[in-house]
C-alpha cells in the first residue's frame, strides 16, 4: 500500500472534517431521513452524521440552486473516494492474485475502477434515486447519467472514509463491488483460462471436462470457493477465489500447467 497516498488521504480527511464541523452541527437529523436510511441499508453502513452522506449525494446542479445553503457539492468527496477505491482495489488484487504480474494487475484495476464499471455498481444499488439534483438536471435524465452516478458512488466512499475510516470504506466496497466480480466478469477480459483449457482438451481429444465444487467456507459476505477440474474422470488443478468464476479460472490455470507437462 502506498504510504504517501495514505498520508495524503489522512491530510485531506482532516481538512474536510474541519470544514464540515464548522459548517454543520446536526448528526442524524435530516429532512430526508427515511430516504437516507434506505440507502444506508443497501450499503450496510450507518453514518454517524448524515451531513457526510448528504454532501456525497449533492450534485453541483443542486448546490448551485437558489436557496440551497450550507452544503457543498460532492466534487471534493469524489476526489477522496476515488483515492480510497484505488487503494482498496489495489490491495485486494495484490493479496488475492499473487500469480498475476504487475501489468495484468494494473489493467484489471484500471478496468475495475473505470466509470463504466462504477456506473453499473451505482445502478445496482439504485443510487440515482437518492442523488440531489436540480429540477433541470432531473428533466435532462440526470438520475441515469453515467458520470453523475459514478461520481456519486465515489463520493459516498469518501464520505464513509471521513465518517469512520478506511476499514468501513473497505466493507462498503467489498459489499457493493468486489463481491460482484462474478457478474462483472472482469478477469475474463484479461485471462480466460477456462476457454483455453476447453480448447486444449478438445484439440487433444482428452474427453469430458467439468468443474467440481469442493468446499465453500467463510462468512456470507466473504465466502471462499474451492473448485477442482476433472478431465475424463481424472482429478487435476484445484483453484480458490471469492467467487465460483474466479475459483474456476484459477483451477483451469493450474490444470493447464499440469496437463501440458
Amino acid at each position: 500500500m502506498d504510504i504517501t497516498l495514505l498520508l495524503q488521504l489522512e491530510k485531506l480527511k482532516s481538512s474536510i472534517l474541519k470544514n464540515l464541523i464548522s459548517t454543520f452541527s446536526t448528526k442524524r437529523k435530516s429532512a430526508n431521513y427515511s430516504k437516507l436510511v434506505s440507502l444506508e441499508t443497501q450499503l450496510q453502513y450507518r453514518f454517524s452524521d448524515f451531513k457526510h452522506l448528504e454532501e456525497a449525494l449533492s450534485h453541483r446542479s443542486y448546490t448551485n440552486t437558489k436557496g440551497i445553503d450550507n452544503i457543498n457539492s460532492n466534487e471534493r468527496l469524489e476526489f477522496l473516494g476515488d483515492a480510497v477505491l484505488e487503494i482498496v482495489v489495489s490491495e485486494y488484487l495484490f493479496r488475492n492474485y499473487p500469480k498475476k504480474n504487475e501489468g495484468v494487475l494494473t489493467k484489471i484495476r484500471s478496468h475495475w475502477v473505470s466509470k463504466k464499471v462504477i456506473f453499473e455498481i451505482a445502478k445496482d444499488i439504485n443510487l440515482g434515486d437518492y442523488i440531489y439534483l436540480s429540477q433541470a438536471e432531473i428533466k435532462m435524465g440526470g438520475r441515469n447519467r453515467k458520470t453523475i452516478l459514478s461520481d456519486a458512488y465515489e463520493s459516498i466512499l469518501g464520505a464513509v472514509y471521513l465518517d469512520s475510516g478506511l476499514e468501513s470504506a473497505r466493507k462498503v466496497i467489498n459489499l457493493t463491488m468486489l463481491d460482484k466480480i462474478d457478474t462483472l466478469d472482469v478477469f475474463n477480459k484479461f485471462d480466460n483460462y477456462k476457454s483455453e483449457l476447453l480448447e486444449y482438451v478438445q484439440a487433444e481429444k482428452l474427453g469430458s471436462l467439468e468443474y467440481k465444487l469442493l468446499e465453500t467456507k467463510g462468512p456470507d459476505h466473504r465466502k471462499v470457493f474451492q473448485i477442482m477440474v476433472i478431465v475424463d474422470g481424472a482429478e487435476y488443478g484445484i483453484g480458490s477465489g471469492f467467487s465460483k468464476k474466479v475459483a474456476e479460472q484459477d483451477a483451469a490455470q493450474k490444470t493447464l500447467e499440469i496437463i501440458r507437462k
